[in-house]
């Protein structure tokens, strides 16, 4: 006795539509499917590839600040100089710290 395994049928909109349409191709080409999907995830992770780069470099400019410099043609390039954690009052940053979080203290 064979078993057939049940079409897969989705609820009937627009992505439903294409998913439908992706299934046979998908079972078809397993081998090109996977390959698109391994492309698929090393796209989507390359801006982790850069926490480590955001973590321990020391950039200059923010990108708010280069956005505000290509806002005004680059007339006024800001400059910014970093500080110690342990150079900024503490009260701000236990302002800050309470406008993220409300019940912090």
């Amino acid at each position: 006795m064979k078993f057939s395994s049940p079409s897969i049928q989705f609820p009937e909109n627009e992505l439903a539509g294409l998913l439908d349409a992706a299934v046979p191709y998908v079972k078809k080409n397993r081998a090109s499917s996977a390959i698109l999907y391994i492309l698929f995830l090393i796209y989507f992770s390359f801006p982790s590839f850069n926490v480590p780069l955001l973590q321990y470099g020391h950039f200059r400019i923010t990108a708010l600040m280069e956005q505000r410099a290509l806002e005004h043609n680059l007339k006024f390039y800001p400059e910014q100089s970093w500080i110690g954690i342990n150079d900024v009052n503490p009260m701000l940053l236990k302002g800050i710290i309470s406008m993220e979080d409300q019940s912090f203290f």
